[in-house]
């Protein structure tokens, strides 16, 4: 639980801090699901969350399409995923912005 709520805090802290620069590219959907929380990753940060999650998420089991589920279904694979895995912080929003970006939208 301890973990979670790190991991909540420190997801939001970068939120801030990146909606605040003047970075351009797509908008993702946080970690919270809500369309009115968003991020700008650039093309080259969702390239590298593809190259993660298709190097991670295979480790264990079958990869999916991000197409085959919706943001808010993601959000929940995702919530339950990332923290069994060895990602650092960064690394498991890239991921997330890949998979969220590429996903069926609600």
């Amino acid at each position: 639980m301890k973990k979670i709520c790190t991991i909540t805090l420190l997801a939001a802290s970068v939120l801030f801090l990146v909606n605040c620069s003047n970075k351009t590219g797509k908008a993702i959907a946080s970690k919270s699901g809500s369309h009115a929380d968003t991020v700008a990753y650039t093309p080259e940060q969702l390239h590298e969350g593809m190259t993660l999650y298709q190097g991670s998420c295979q480790q264990c089991h079958k990869l999916h399409d991000p197409a085959e589920f919706t943001t808010g279904k993601w959000n929940r694979i995702l919530g339950s995923m990332i923290p069994r895995t060895q990602l650092s912080e960064s690394n498991a929003m890239v991921v997330r912005a890949y998979v969220l970006a590429n996903a069926k939208k609600d």
